[in-house]
């Protein structure tokens, strides 16, 4: 029972900025692929490819904004989208980290453990 706390403990501190970041990016992504769609007439599949290129930072240069209101679109993509795409990576990792260290911890450490996430980034 008291891993089974330990556990919620971690859920509840740390779902708000993932999911958050998640949900932004998803959005960003959504709203990026709309607009390409209908501004630069490339099909959906396309404009959702260019915005993953984009933001994932690979840029193969195969599919490039043509018109004024694109290309000024897609600086904001690449300023939001970076920034996003980084924060959702550091949190996804920070969370894989966390959840191995807990599960490495001998089990006499992890009943002393009161606070639970945030004792284990103190030490």
């Amino acid at each position: 029972m008291d891993n089974q706390d330990n556990q919620h403990d971690i859920q509840q501190q740390q779902p708000a900025p993932y999911w958050l970041v998640f949900g932004a990016l998803v959005t960003l992504i959504t709203i990026s692929t709309i607009f390409f769609h209908h501004v630069e007439g490339w099909s959906y599949f396309d404009s959702y490819y260019y915005t993953i290129v984009t933001i994932a930072t690979v840029g193969y240069g195969d599919f490039v904004p043509t018109t004024t209101i694109g290309r000024f679109a897609a600086t904001i993509l690449i300023i939001l989208g970076i920034g996003l795409f980084s924060a959702f990576v550091s949190l996804m990792l920070k969370r894989r980290a966390t959840k191995d260290f807990r599960r490495r911890l001998p089990k006499s450490v992890k009943n002393t453990l009161k606070d639970g996430e945030k004792t284990i980034e103190k030490l």
